[in-house]
């Protein structure tokens, strides 16, 4: 019957707050059900239960929409609760116990405790009923909430502690181990409640809580341990018992018959409760014993599968999988299980709080397929996404950072996230780990390793005489772009870890770093060396001493006395690791010193030698053989032998050498070819590359191939483009650090029609190029093309914005950065931060360049931008106007000029002067093509005053009394387009429009003037009808032309065309869309085909023009066009009622 009655209540309960069909709760009858609660705490207490019950059946989002309205009407009603609860001591007891148990009100009775239980604990605390309502608070409560029934609960301690049902307080009370010691309560009384009651059902509660502190006395423990083992073997089947077993197993100081007795009953509760859930608890502590024996660690591991075969794919699985992953003795098989059973677990529980330490675990095993190793690393992603700002998100990102297997991609995100932790935690100990595998990275972008640098540099503040610092020291010392103003503060952090930590093995990393710093004082450059030179007399021998030795032998400024000291070192190492890889790079070092002795120089000689006769052209011999052939020691004996192995080097790519050169020969003589002669070569020479990809000498070939004109063009060359862009990348895989690779990489972002993954490929070898070069000269020239290649997701683009920044830093005061100052700026995708660092680095080069012609090219873009800060705004029209006054005659001056003229922030005064100068230029530049756009943008945003318009229509009109007829369609186009002429000046032009036009309206420049006057709603309906007439005529003729699209357009906008008319210009418009659907998606971008297909998806359609419309969509896809127009169509194919 209770069964049945609660159903029944539930249906009930549901069918008020949520009415049949309706996904959110009805409000008034929600507050109506819940206002007869308040008769009487039983009452409120079954309500707290029933609707506990309905929220956990409701799916999520009528849960929330409940929930959310339940703790309303809770909050609003909390001091007539507390009235409520107070009108009965053992009811009141058990209902508040029922409000905090959990949903619907736990966190709303948390949050006004006061006002619901203050009534209550004020009437009846000190009664023996108090007993459940100070349990359930304690047991649930958090700690400041729960510190306040604290003396409530002693009190009743003191009267009634004796009892067998005090176990109920004095469990809660023992675990709550934050209270203070006035407040905690007796251990002897709990030992002593122990002694009457330790076989008592409710002892469970006791044991388990004095058996987890930490503050027990010999005595006490061992009373407790005693205790519990004999209630744990008569209670195997009560539940409880693995509560007890757990506080037993967290013990250290158990005797080794005691640990078998209690291992054993771990064993027998969980194999017995195996399908209870919350086993895992228990599971999990035997698991993690640190005194596991050996020979029980397969049967936990079985115990384990068998616990993961009921619940693999519960919420705490994972706490049973990751020591069954650990356990290094447990037999493959079950390994292999439970890596199964992890995997399935992720694909559930990836975002979940505790799910990185699984994750950490799976990322480092090398048996996993690579859809098991793609799935790992997507879960630690979407971790990541959740969870990367808080405290133990260093762990998994840790784990990545040293992941050999991550995609570019991947890589990329990981270091955004590091980033991102870095921000909440730089100032920690433990940051130390995520700081050192971030300074490890080569492949930071600027702005990430000028963050990871000045975090470092934070934190060595804070812990920089620990030993730990020593390794965020040697990798921020190895970063080459420390300002200069930081570098001399990481040295003294240097200097002050070293005289504390100099002797000790781990200095032999933090001193190669030091040591090759070129920017060290002369002070910090001798206390390195006079540091480095003790560190090698007690460490010297060490297998690892010559990664002290080179910086050591490489620094410039010893003196003779430190480098006869040095060489000795030296000479010391090499006799004892004459085989290690090291030796010829340390040989090379030593040789290229022109200080050396003369009989140090021939003991170098000589060893240089025997190495090269062990090792032949081994690593190291390219930097041997030169220095070693340029010592004038060398006998002519000795000469022979160093020059037969430098012949031996160099005769390995003699060969390749010579086709390459021999190819490009044929490339260079192109007289009188026909282009399938062209193509046959290309194609061999494409099959010599392919065969020959990696070498490094193919480089010259694979460019002149690259940039070869006839690889350009799409119908004679077939695939042949895609096949050398593959070997262009498999090249770039073997030699893409070269500094040459630049040539290359600037050729590969020219390719159009590249392929997303093509395209990913060639962006990732750029970003690692310039990451490893950094402020190479040579970066301007990658950066600009990459930066302007369309294409680039957010990711990539916003790499190379951060490279480009980096770059102009080292190197944006010299003269040619303006040309990637240019393109930073022409980028239209920046972030706010990236906008300020460009801008300020833009004022940086304009300080020292501002009287330039070229810092034209910087000011233009700087005006354009919609992004600048008020202050920056006015700065860069101050600059502006300031570089115009003395270039206004300069053809140069135009792109200021106009960019001014357009800017909304230009004041009356500045205009006036734009104007004159404006009107000046044009006069002087009538020759210029650009003539007719400057007149327009000097129309400007605003309505100009009448005087001011007149001057600027006498202007153009002069311009075009000075030109030839076929010359001036766009001039008379700009003028055309005015609705804000005098009168006077407005029927000259509307002659001027109707006589031209009347005359041919089919000559191919009309548009110029036909497309404005279409665009403008104040001419009369004769100037439109043969403005329309016109146009009409024009189409008829010109409608394939690639610029017919704009009055296309202009005609679909326009609301009195007959339906003949449109249907006309709807025809058109789909023949001009499926003619030029050919182009890549840039080029379709470009010629304004999108506003085109907008106007005609904006028009009611019939079926067979739909039909037309997708499929000409679907065919741009094919060829990489836009995802916006496909979208759209098929929406449109969708609500089309013609398309069935």
């Amino acid at each position: 019957m209770a069964t049945a009655h609660d159903i029944v209540c539930d249906h009930l309960m549901e069918s008020v707050i949520l009415p049949p069909g309706s996904r959110r709760p009805d409000r008034r009858r929600t507050v109506s059900l819940l206002d007869g609660s308040l008769i009487g705490p039983r009452t409120l207490g079954r309500y707290a239960t029933n609707l506990a019950r309905l929220l956990n059946d409701l799916p999520a989002p009528s849960r929330d929409s409940v929930s959310e309205l339940l703790e309303r009407w809770f909050a609003d009603n909390s001091s007539t609760i507390g009235d409520v609860m107070r009108r009965d001591a053992d009811a009141g007891s058990y209902a508040l116990g029922a409000l905090v148990y959990g949903p619907p009100w736990s966190q709303p009775a948390v949050r006004d405790w006061q006002l619901i239980a203050g009534p209550w604990l004020e009437e009846y605390g000190d009664r023996v009923v108090a007993r459940h309502l100070l349990h359930s608070g304690l047991s649930r409560l958090p700690a400041d909430s729960a510190a306040q029934l604290v003396p409530a609960a002693l009190r009743w301690l003191d009267t009634y502690g004796r009892r067998q049902d005090a176990s109920y307080l004095l469990g809660p009370l023992l675990s709550r181990t934050e209270l203070p010691a006035e407040l905690s309560p007796s251990l002897e009384n709990a030992v002593g409640w122990l002694k009457l009651h330790s076989e008592s059902p409710g002892a469970h509660f006791v044991l388990s809580a004095l058996l987890a502190r930490g503050d027990l006395t010999g005595y006490q423990s061992r009373k407790a341990v005693s205790a519990a083992m004999r209630w744990c073997e008569a209670s195997m089947a009560a539940r409880q018992t693995g509560e007890v077993l757990r506080s037993l197993l967290g013990r250290a100081d158990l005797t080794d018959a005691e640990v078998r007795r209690v291992i054993a009953g771990a064993y027998a509760w969980v194999g017995h409760h195996i399908t209870l859930e919350r086993s895992s608890k228990t599971l999990v502590a035997l698991l993690n014993y640190a005194d596991l024996p050996r020979e029980e660690f397969r049967y936990a591991a079985l115990l384990a599968l068998r616990w993961l075969e009921h619940h693999g794919d519960t919420r705490r699985a994972n706490w049973v999988l990751r020591p069954v992953l650990d356990m290094r003795r447990a037999g493959k098989p079950q390994i292999r299980r439970a890596v199964t059973h992890a995997l399935g677990w992720l694909r559930t529980y990836a975002s979940e709080r505790d799910a990185d330490f699984l994750i950490g675990r799976l990322l480092h095993r090398d048996d996993l397929a690579p859809e098991e190793r793609e799935l790992v690393v997507g879960s630690a992603e979407l971790w990541l996404e959740a969870h990367a700002s808080e405290r133990t998100a260093d762990f998994l990102i840790g784990r990545l950072l040293e992941h050999d297997g991550l995609a570019p991609g991947e890589r990329e995100r990981v270091m955004g996230y590091a980033d991102l932790w870095l921000d909440a935690h730089a100032a920690e100990a433990d940051a130390s780990f995520t700081l050192t595998r971030m300074l490890t990275r080569r492949d930071l972008t600027d702005e990430q390793a000028r963050l990871a640098m000045g975090q470092a540099t934070s934190w060595l503040e804070l812990h920089g005489d620990e030993e730990q610092a020593g390794f965020v020291l040697q990798h921020l010392l190895k970063r080459r772009a420390i300002p200069a103003y930081e570098i001399r503060r990481v040295a003294a952090f240097a200097h002050d870890w070293l005289s504390r930590h100099g002797e000790s093995v781990d200095a032999g990393f933090v001193l190669p770093a030091l040591l090759a710093r070129p920017d060290l004082t002369d002070d910090q450059a001798g206390r390195a060396v006079v540091a480095a030179m003790s560190w090698l007399r007690v460490h010297g021998s060490l297998d690892t001493a010559d990664h002290v030795l080179q910086p050591l032998l490489l620094r410039g400024d010893l003196p003779p006395a430190r480098v006869r000291s040095a060489v000795l070192l030296t000479a010391r190492w090499l006799e004892r690791h004459r085989e290690e890889k090291g030796v010829g790079y340390l040989l090379a070092v030593l040789l290229a010193r022109d200080d050396l002795t003369a009989e140090e120089a021939a003991a170098g000689v000589r060893e240089s030698l025997d190495w090269l006769d062990r090792k032949g052209p081994a690593a190291g011999a390219h930097r041997l053989l030169p220095v070693l052939l340029g010592r004038p020691e060398l006998s002519s004996e000795q000469c022979a032998r160093a020059t037969g192995f430098a012949t031996m080097l160099e005769q390995r790519n003699a060969d390749t050498r010579a086709e390459v050169q021999k190819l490009r020969r044929l490339f260079q003589e192109r007289t009188a070819r026909t282009d399938e002669e062209e193509v046959r070569q290309l194609a061999s020479a494409v099959e010599w590359i392919e065969e020959n990809a990696t070498h490094a000498e193919v480089l010259p070939l694979l460019i002149s191939v690259m940039e070869h004109p006839v690889l350009r063009r799409s119908e004679p060359v077939g695939e042949l483009t895609g096949r050398t862009v593959a070997a262009a990348l498999a090249w770039l895989e073997e030699h893409g650090a070269d500094v040459t690779a630049t040539r290359l990489l600037q050729a590969l972002l020219g390719v159009p029609g590249l392929s997303d993954e093509r395209l990913g490929e060639v962006v990732a070898y750029s970003l690692r190029w310039l990451v490893r070069h950094e402020s190479h000269p040579r970066g301007r020239y990658l950066l600009q093309p990459l930066l302007s290649r369309t294409g680039l997701d957010d990711d990539q683009f916003d790499a190379g914005v951060l490279l480009a920044i980096g770059w102009l830093r080292d190197r944006g005061t010299g003269t040619r950065a303006y040309f990637l100052l240019e393109s930073l700026l022409e980028c239209s995708g920046l972030v706010a931060a990236r906008v300020r660092d460009t801008v300020a680095l833009a004022r940086t080069w304009l300080t020292h360049h501002r009287s330039m012609p070229e810092a034209g090219f910087v000011l233009k873009p700087l005006l354009v931008r919609r992004d600048l800060t008020d202050g920056e705004g006015e700065w860069v029209l101050a600059e502006a106007m300031d570089w115009l006054r003395a270039h206004r005659r300069s053809r140069a001056a135009r792109r200021v000029m106009t960019a001014l003229a357009e800017h909304p922030g230009i004041g009356a005064a500045d205009r006036e002067e734009l104007l004159t100068t404006g009107i000046a230029w044009l006069e002087s530049h009538s020759h210029s093509p650009q003539s007719a756009q400057t007149l327009r943008s000097l129309f400007g945003p605003t309505h100009l005053n009448v005087a001011r318009t007149r001057m600027l229509v006498d202007c153009g009109l002069r311009w075009m009394s000075q030109q030839k007829p076929a010359d001036t369609w766009q001039m008379l186009g700009v003028l055309a387009e005015r609705s804000d002429l005098p009168p006077d000046r407005a029927a000259t032009v509307e002659s001027l429009v109707t006589a031209r036009v009347s005359a041919d309206p089919t000559a191919l420049d009309a548009r110029w003037v036909l497309e404005p006057r279409l665009a403008r709603s104040d001419i009369t309906l004769a100037q439109r009808t043969k403005t329309i007439a016109w146009s009409f005529a024009w189409l008829e003729r010109h409608r394939p032309h690639g610029d017919a699209h704009v009055l296309l357009g202009s005609l679909l906008a326009l609301k009195d065309l007959s339906a003949t008319e449109t249907g006309r210009v709807v025809e058109w418009s789909i023949e001009w869309l499926e003619l030029h659907a050919d182009g890549p998606a840039g080029t379709f971008a470009v010629r304004g085909a999108e506003a085109l297909l907008g106007r005609l998806l904006s028009l009611e359609l019939d079926a067979a023009q739909v039909r037309r419309l997708d499929a000409h969509l679907r065919e741009r896809k094919a060829l990489g066009g836009g995802a916006s127009g496909e979208a759209t169509s098929a929406r449109r194919v969708r609500e089309d009622p013609a398309f069935g």
